[in-house]
C-alpha cells in the first residue's frame, strides 16, 4: 500500500491517541518500540 501524507498523519494521530490512552501496562509493554 502507498499512504499519503495525510493518511500517515492520521495514523499517527491514531496511535498517539491510542497510547496516551492506554494502561501503565501496555505502556511498558510497547515501550522503544513506538
Amino acid at each position: 500500500m502507498r499512504e499519503t501524507p495525510e493518511e500517515l498523519d492520521k495514523l499517527q494521530s491514531l496511535l498517539d491517541s491510542s497510547l496516551s490512552a492506554s494502561t501503565a501496562h501496555l505502556r511498558s509493554i510497547v515501550e522503544g518500540r513506538t
